[in-house]
């Protein structure tokens, strides 16, 4: 590890998410500022959880929410191949993974996405959740880089941990309280299916993530019409 290097990293991230009267507010958002600006990158974004419960913490712009939704509703792709395997996913050229995630490889290509990584952030054997890179520009994700965001990675970890031991026993900090948020009412609508179809939940899920991709529409709005009963799912 290139100690110079990750004092630079622990120093930009001192302090990140939390006010002057220590609370956490807006963290998420300051984490995905502070890892953009020192990675920098065309767009970056953090998730928590796994493949099949997971939520946006927090992402840098319009392209990683884009990237993120497409993810979460097709069921592939970078964030999710590192949250399943827990290892670093470091795809140089987005033209050579058609075979690898062919589902997300020609929509992210189209966005102008030309080059992934995804590094877990890692708790032990753990995995809380995933830093997703996305470069628009080619050659600017290089091994260096991977190595660096690997070392940011593990501040966003450190951070996250330390945000939550000023939170109230069994509550999410003020900082981390927008991953209740993101996509609950994906789950609620899952929720809403498998009652309707008396399905299992992970079935449930499935078919929104399957009429979502059918109709080229986020799988939050598929959800939205379900909850508010504009759509009944067969």
């Amino acid at each position: 590890m290139n100690g110079d290097r990750w004092r630079v990293i622990v120093q930009a991230f001192a302090g990140a998410g939390t006010d002057g009267d220590g609370s956490d507010r807006d963290g998420g958002v300051q984490l995905c500022r502070v890892s953009q600006d020192l990675l920098g990158v065309s767009a970056l974004a953090i998730t928590m959880g796994t493949d099949r419960y997971r939520s946006r913490l927090c992402a840098a712009d319009g392209l990683a929410d884009e990237m993120d939704d497409l993810q979460f509703t097709i069921g592939q792709g970078p964030s999710i191949e590192a949250s399943t395997t827990g290892q670093a996913v470091a795809v140089y050229s987005l033209d050579d993974a058609g075979d690898r995630w062919p589902a997300f490889a020609g929509p992210a290509l189209l966005a102008g996405v030309c080059s992934v990584f995804a590094v877990p952030l890692r708790l032990g054997a753990a995995s809380l959740g995933v830093l997703t890179l996305y470069e628009t520009v080619p050659g600017r994700l290089h091994p260096t880089k991977l190595a660096d965001a690997q070392l940011v990675a593990d501040a966003v970890t450190h951070r996250i941990i330390t945000m939550q031991t000023h939170a109230v026993p069994g509550e999410l900090s003020d900082g981390l309280a927008g991953v209740e948020l993101h996509l609950s009412q994906v789950h609620q609508a899952s929720g809403m299916v498998s009652v309707q179809l008396e399905i299992g939940i992970v079935e449930a899920l499935l078919r929104l993530r399957t009429h979502a991709y059918a109709t080229s529409r986020p799988v939050a709005e598929v959800a939205n019409d379900v909850i508010a009963n504009r759509l009944r799912l067969q």
